[in-house]
């Protein structure tokens, strides 16, 4: 889907089509993708709105003021979708993406509901989303702190370690294969600042930007895990 999305910022889409994207999580801990989805409402302001739907917890202030310029919503995200979208279904095509139950939940929407004709519903199955990801040589993955209860060692020492890991994986010119996501908490704030790198699900412990050069350096491009600063069991 963010390929997808991607695509279409890329070829200018949004200038001449309205675009609405509604993403669900269960909880803002497992809120990935947040900072390329306001990168892409950044470019089409007036075009692209974006909603994001928690479906376990009450959306937290602290996450609605760190991204100002989505809707968010408690509840499940075909449920949201449905509701900010009645009576707005013509010339609409839609895509869904991710695990079997909510894709077949969004899908009784769009064709019950919705009533769109089946050829302007496309999906993608979890399983072809994961074989898509495997384009990916490493993702890097940062704790954005999201809590409002977050330990001092944790503020504002994230925000700084997703902006410098960006800036280095460019630096390396490694974008293309190299991508860096931000987490909402990993539930290991006396570890933290924390960075995780996949595929070999490796925790960081301790992260300060001092240390993200060795980390890119050795573990990314290198592909041997840093020592320059702990790690704990994954």
């Amino acid at each position: 889907m963010m390929s997808i999305l991607s695509l279409a910022c890329r070829e200018d889409h949004f200038a001449a089509w309205d675009g609405h994207v509604f993403f669900g999580v269960r909880t803002a801990r497992d809120g990935f993708f947040l900072d390329e989805l306001q990168a892409f409402r950044a470019r089409f302001l007036a075009r692209l709105a974006v909603t994001v739907a928690l479906s376990d917890e009450d959306v937290p202030t602290s996450l609605a003021a760190a991204y100002p310029g989505f809707a968010f919503a408690r509840g499940f995200v075909h449920a949201v979708a449905g509701e900010r979208m009645k009576g707005r279904y013509g010339d609409v095509r839609a895509y869904v993406a991710g695990p079997p139950p909510m894709v077949d939940a969004s899908l009784r929407l769009l064709l019950r509901e919705a009533r769109l004709p089946p050829a302007d519903i496309a999906t993608i199955s979890s399983a072809e989303a994961k074989a898509k990801e495997r384009r990916w040589a490493s993702t890097i993955v940062t704790c954005s702190s999201v809590r409002a209860a977050r330990p001092a060692r944790c503020r504002p020492t994230p925000r700084r370690t997703s902006r410098a890991s960006r800036a280095g994986v460019q630096k390396a010119n490694r974008q293309g294969d190299v991508r860096v996501n931000k987490a909402g908490c990993f539930s290991q704030c006396g570890h933290g600042p924390m960075i995780v790198v996949y595929p070999e699900n490796v925790w960081y412990a301790g992260v300060q930007e001092s240390d993200l050069d060795e980390i890119l350096s050795s573990h990314i491009i290198g592909a041997t895990p840093s020592s320059a600063c702990g790690t704990i069991p994954a």
